[in-house]
């Protein structure tokens, strides 16, 4: 096969697939974002300490902070990103406040500078303390029970859009 037609025969796969462009996309569970720095929503502190009210919080603070920790980190064009959250766990603390235990896997597709794709699967643990007055944050590489305890290990996370950007840990 000719070069010209391995590029052709490329370009018709990619575009079939969707990755041409940056395509944002949301199913259920899962996140697919785009490049697009500006398309990054973070979640308001929630009102109320209810499970389903911190549990979405929590859901969608991670899937924001994780999606602009890898913007930021890209050496190139990062064509999608899919996060899927597979285990939320919530534990009260003496009525003060809520521990709240997250796993998620991160699949990250990018084109480097040379033109090269490359493809990675990362799960993630992250745990948060949210309060009344705070929410803190530490996370892990992989699946790791209990987890980082955000108390003594990890940093606040605002919940103002505006600052986000001055407090992302790994």
């Amino acid at each position: 096969m000719k070069e010209h037609e391995a590029i052709a025969i490329l370009l018709v796969v990619v575009s079939i697939t969707g990755c041409v462009g940056g395509i944002t996309a949301n199913q259920g569970n899962s996140t697919a974002v785009s490049n697009n720095e500006t398309d990054i929503k973070y979640p308001r502190e929630p009102e109320s300490l209810s499970n389903e009210t911190v549990r979405s919080f929590v859901r969608e603070s991670e899937k924001s902070l994780r999606t602009e920790i890898i913007l930021d980190g890209s050496q190139g064009q990062v064509q999608n990103i899919e996060i899927s959250v597979n285990n939320i766990t919530i534990t009260a603390d003496t009525g003060q406040g809520a521990f709240v235990h997250v796993e998620y896997m991160v699949g990250v597709r990018e084109a480097g500078p040379s033109g090269a794709v490359t493809v990675s699967d990362t799960r993630y643990t992250a745990n948060y303390y949210v309060t009344n007055e705070t929410v803190w944050r530490a996370t892990t590489t992989g699946i790791v029970r209990p987890g980082p305890d955000p108390r003594t290990n990890g940093t606040t996370v605002p919940t103002d859009d505006s600052v986000h950007r001055s407090v992302l840990s790994t």
